[in-house]
């Protein structure tokens, strides 16, 4: 026997505030049909995919499983791959044959800009009428604003790509979030009393804008304090306020809580040591006020 699922519909990519709102949705109907919760994703960004662009997300594939997981209260995770077959699929065919007969809805839920099907031609209200015309229940979200302005994923991403990281965990609900592992680097910040862990950004993420940052760095499961720099090259150099290890090939996780100033050149090693110490100052004194526990 076929299991029936209630589904939540979308890319999802963040797990914002607003995808928020439909997840609630489909968990509250599943538990009062007493069936699973279920959030179906593709395992790329259709846009990217269908206009030949590089992938610029605000988290990998894993990061957001997990979150829809543990942040949205979804029993599974659906992960569709977005290929050549499925972008060439009408909006009647996808519903009938891969909601209806493979997954089982009995309830779905969506955005009011979800769109599906070939060339994006599926909308929310086609959603609701094909899900009307097969006996299942559907449910669309109003748009969900924030301070005046309409909270979508473009809008986090375009928050982060300018530096504005309080504004971007605001839309979010969490911080914006990478990892990756510890790479030998020149060893420059040793030599001035400030080892860093070279941690390259993913490379589907959206950079964040180039600067020093405040951030939480998960090395072995303990969260720590940190001050970070990151390069237009993609690379974050973190320093542990009060914890200095061999890091080297292990995963590290960073947390950016806030943008201190942007990337500048110096004249000298000696001003540069002087700059860094001021950001030490700055970013001990800031994480004594905010996260203390952390020391």
């Amino acid at each position: 026997m076929q299991i029936q699922r209630a589904l939540a519909l979308g890319f999802f990519d963040g797990v914002h505030t607003a995808h928020r709102r439909v997840l609630a949705l489909a968990r509250a109907r599943a538990d009062a049909l007493q069936i699973p919760a279920a959030a179906v994703t593709f395992d790329h960004q259709p846009a990217a995919k269908i206009h030949g662009v590089a992938e610029e997300l605000i988290c990998t594939l894993d990061q957001r499983i997990r979150l829809l997981k543990q942040e949205g209260q979804m029993d599974e995770v659906l992960v569709l791959p977005f290929d050549t077959d499925l972008m060439h699929t009408a909006p009647e065919r996808f519903v009938r044959e891969t909601l209806i007969s493979r997954f089982g809805a009995r309830y779905v839920c969506a955005g009011f800009n979800y769109h599906f099907g070939k060339n994006g031609a599926g909308n929310a209200p086609l959603l609701r009428k094909l899900c009307a015309e097969s006996g299942i229940e559907c449910e669309i979200t109003e748009k969900y604003c924030v301070d005046g302005g309409k909270v979508s994923s473009s809008a986090i991403r375009a928050r982060i790509a300018q530096g504005d990281i309080p504004g971007a965990q605001k839309l979010l609900g969490h911080p914006f979030t990478f990892c990756g592992t510890v790479q030998h680097g020149k060893a420059l910040g040793r030599t001035l009393g400030f080892p860093t862990m070279n941690i390259p950004l993913p490379d589907v993420l959206v950079c964040p804008a180039p600067g020093v940052y405040l951030c939480r760095t998960q090395l072995r499961g303990v969260w720590h304090a940190a001050v970070c720099n990151i390069s237009g090259a993609r690379l974050c150099e973190a320093f542990m306020l009060a914890h200095e290890t061999d890091a080297y090939g292990e995963t590290v996780c960073v947390e950016l809580e806030a943008f201190v100033r942007p990337m500048r050149k110096f004249s000298s090693l000696e001003e540069l040591k002087k700059q860094v110490d001021f950001d030490k100052k700055y970013a001990y004194d800031w994480f004594m006020i905010q996260y203390k526990s952390l020391f």
